[in-house]
């Protein structure tokens, strides 16, 4: 199944890329770049305009809606015709018969998305981002139609698949039809064709074509369309630790003011309690009041000095007093219609 895709050609590299095509058909809904296109959304489609006999480059609505739809589906309903099956196509299968004669297109992206299933019954899926070896745009194999709705002429799509190759196949069962040249672009849209007598022998998986990396569960909602998308998983933990390296300080464990190596201004009280303590209950003894920690502190013992004797502290004894100058300390910044395609 292929149910997202990227495309970031402008209007006209897509014209370079259909060199055959005269027209752009309603260019003004493209949008580029897109990194994360979802159903029900527009995509930049090549088909042979049957009334103007000429090859168009036209914007049209992933999710195939029938020429006898009476209303616009529902979301649910439009996700069961993003692809078409081929073997579906091969079995005549009423939904497909109109398309597949007069109805076949090509898709053009960039790449496409698919998840790996993962983990205990498979409930964990993992996104893989997927291109050519060869750097050049996908074409995909594509069914169209045209319904009218409220007055409204409706142009829809549905990328049709096949099995994997075997290079593809750990990654899912299924996988878009891939033409390769204009050659085959002409085959599978040759206009008067009949589907069972030639088209039909393109529908086959393309081997050692592809390439693919990991990417973050970023895409997997539909809403997210940045670059960030396809960016390999790799470097998206790369820019992780880089953030966390860079990160903001974790705040120091002291509520205190730390005084720098050069301060010359006293030590503040939180910074050494059990110092200041005694300093303070020398302090008070001198005065003769009693000290409030004085009664904690009732094992320590504080010399103070003979009651005759007045005896103003000497330089030297201040300045044993005072606390030892604590060095900074360093902050720390690296811390249901048919069965699914």
């Amino acid at each position: 199944m292929c149910g997202r895709t990227v495309n970031t050609l402008d209007g006209q590299a897509v014209r370079r890329y259909y060199p055959r095509a005269q027209r752009y058909v309603d260019q003004e809904k493209h949008r580029a770049p897109r990194y994360n296109v979802a159903p029900t959304t527009y995509q930049p489609v090549l088909r042979f305009d049957q009334t103007a006999k000429e090859y168009v480059v036209h914007e049209m609505r992933w999710g195939l809606i029938p020429h006898w739809a009476k209303e616009m589906p529902a979301y649910g309903d439009s996700m069961t015709t993003i692809n078409a099956r081929d073997d579906s196509l091969i079995e005549n299968k009423p939904m497909w018969n109109a398309p597949k004669q007069s109805g076949r297109c090509v898709v053009i992206c960039d790449g496409f998305y698919e998840w790996l299933k993962e983990g205990k019954d498979g409930k964990e899926r993992s996104p893989y981002y997927i291109t050519r070896k060869d750097g050049q745009p996908l074409l995909f194999a594509g069914l169209y139609d045209k319904c009218t709705l409220d007055d409204n002429t409706i142009y829809s799509y549905s990328i049709v698949t096949t099995h994997s190759s075997k290079d593809f196949e750990w990654l899912h069962n299924r996988m878009p039809v891939i033409l390769h040249n204009e050659t085959e672009v002409d085959k599978w849209i040759s206009p008067g064709t009949k589907f069972l007598e030639g088209p039909c022998d393109l529908l086959r998986p393309a081997e050692n074509v592809l390439k693919w990396h990991a990417v973050s569960k970023f895409v997997s909602k539909t809403g997210n369309d940045s670059i960030e998308c396809i960016t390999p998983l790799k470097d998206h933990k790369k820019q992780g630790n880089l953030s966390s390296f860079f990160g903001k300080a974790p705040a120091s464990t002291s509520s205190g003011t730390q005084p720098s190596p050069t301060s010359t201004s006293p030590v503040t009280a939180d910074v050494h309690p059990e110092k200041r303590k005694r300093e303070d209950d020398v302090d008070h003894e001198k005065k003769g009041v009693p000290s409030a920690n004085s009664q904690e502190h009732k094992t320590e013992t504080i010399s103070s000095p003979p009651p005759a004797k007045k005896v103003m502290p000497s330089p030297s004894s201040s300045k044993k007093a005072t606390p030892a100058k604590s060095k900074s300390i360093p902050k720390n910044g690296i811390a249901n219609y048919f069965k699914p395609a």
